[in-house]
């Protein structure tokens, strides 16, 4: 279940000692000596990390803190909405479960089909979709490709048929 966050949070700049976050840009600025300068360390699978407390942290993780005055819960995640890891926009995170962040995932590079969920099966010689819904793998085995695709598309979790449209 996907955690609704306030969006109507003021948009400002938020500040926690020297450092400071913008929600528009979703950019980490340290205020040292008058000096402004972007900070990040990129990036850990493609994720920003930022130096806060001595400690470095995933930017996105740290934007939910700023903005909200909490951390996220360790069994949650925040999510990039628009799959762009380095996006850090407050408009860009959301807050969601392990399994809701699974049906973002894009197709595997080693996806011959270009269909996420769809694979050929060459020593039965038939397409099968497959997904995971509530925990459960539902199958769905043809001959025909065209009849397997839709049953994808039916079956398939919301996250995934907004990720698909992206």
């Amino acid at each position: 279940m996907t955690t609704l966050i306030n969006r109507d949070t003021n948009m400002k700049t938020k500040t926690i000692g020297n450092l400071t976050y913008d929600p528009v840009t979703g950019n980490f600025i340290r205020i040292y000596k008058n000096k402004k300068s972007k900070v990040c360390t990129k990036k850990v699978r493609g994720y920003i990390q930022v130096s806060f407390n001595g400690t470095l942290v995933i930017a996105h993780r740290l934007a939910f803190y700023f903005m909200t005055g909490v951390y996220p819960h360790r069994s949650l995640q925040v999510d990039h909405i628009n799959g762009i890891r380095d996006d850090n926009r407050w408009d860009n995170l959301r807050l969601v479960t392990q399994s809701e962040n699974n049906h973002n995932t894009t197709v595997r590079v080693d996806n011959v089909s270009g269909v996420k969920g769809l694979q050929f099966c060459k020593r039965k010689n038939l397409w099968r979709g497959r997904i995971v819904r509530n925990g459960k793998r539902l199958e769905k085995c043809s001959k025909n490709r065209d009849i397997v695709e839709s049953w994808l598309q039916m079956n398939r979790h919301p996250a995934d048929k907004r990720s698909a449209a992206i």
